[in-house]
């Protein structure tokens, strides 16, 4: 027989928003491909390791920083409003059209 001093746990009733309406509390913040921004993700990080081993000369340091400018725009593309300008207040421009030093880039990719 079963001691009837000894009582069943009870469930626990926990409310809080469903999922879906998480979503949609903070429309703001989406990203509208996914994949997109994993590719590119990606592609920055198989750039920022052969940078890391191999010295740069000024063709390749311009070419990086063409590279950097265009996965910059190419994330703003896909991003909400408010994560795009995260990403431009986190992301600062090069001074000017120079080409920039090694310094500069490993800066800017970190």
């Amino acid at each position: 027989m079963a001691d009837p001093e000894v009582s069943r746990a009870q469930p626990e009733l926990v409310t809080g928003p469903i999922p879906a309406q998480q979503e949609k509390a903070a429309p703001d913040e989406s990203i509208e491909r996914p994949a997109r921004v994993m590719r590119i993700g990606s592609m920055t990080k198989q750039l920022l390791e052969e940078v890391r081993q191999a010295p740069l000369d000024e063709a390749s340091r311009q070419r990086l920083r063409d590279i950097y400018d265009s996965s910059i725009e190419e994330l703003a593309g896909v991003l909400s409003p408010e994560l795009r300008d995260e990403l431009c207040r986190v992301t600062l421009p090069f001074r000017d059209a120079s080409t920039p030093s090694e310094s500069e880039l490993r800066i800017a990719q970190a």
